[in-house]
């Protein structure tokens, strides 16, 4: 049943993908946007924190 259910996902995913070709690409686009955003962010305030640590001791 799982290989059946992975073969059906699969046509699903290919089969939209076919619909909204241009679409998909604009909201990977978006999310990797975004992650990238949080990503450096996060990252930025790790650094502000550490300082703060730092500074503190």
């Amino acid at each position: 049943s799982l290989v059946i259910g992975s073969n059906l996902s699969r046509e699903l995913l290919f089969s939209s993908d076919i619909l909204s070709n241009e679409r998909s690409q604009v909201v990977i686009k978006i999310i990797l946007c975004v992650s990238n955003i949080l990503f450096h962010f996060f990252t930025h305030a790790t650094k502000i924190c550490q300082k703060r640590i730092y500074a503190n001791v």
